[in-house]
């Protein structure tokens, strides 16, 4: 199992957030990803991103899905941590590359923001 698909070209940047936020809920419904604060922060990271996306604010978009990207990393790869807080192998996969994805469009020339 690797990455997942990559998504279409036509699916707009603010589509993909949405997508994540969405893929979040259900990483959840699966028991996939856990602590409720831990899964409202994840998502208050994805609605920042999406808010700064529309102001045309790149930058702070870029910013807060790494940092996304970076709370799902730290957290599946922390198996000793007594936080109740985790991510499993089946959420890291559709969070860590989806999040990858809309990086991806910030750091490629041809798809700045569409």
């Amino acid at each position: 199992m690797g990455k997942p698909y990559l998504p279409k070209s036509f699916i707009k940047t603010e589509e993909m957030i949405d997508s994540t936020i969405s893929y979040l809920v259900q990483c959840k419904q699966y028991n996939w990803i856990g602590k409720k604060e831990f899964i409202l922060k994840l998502k208050s990271k994805l609605n920042e991103a999406k808010k700064s996306l529309i102001s045309d604010d790149t930058t702070t978009c870029f910013n807060h899905i790494i940092c996304f990207q970076n709370e799902i990393n730290k957290t599946y790869k922390d198996s000793l941590n007594t936080d109740p807080r985790f991510v499993t192998i089946e959420g890291w996969k559709f969070l860590y590359w989806n999040a990858q994805y809309i990086i991806d469009r910030f750091t490629t020339p041809t798809q700045k923001k569409e």
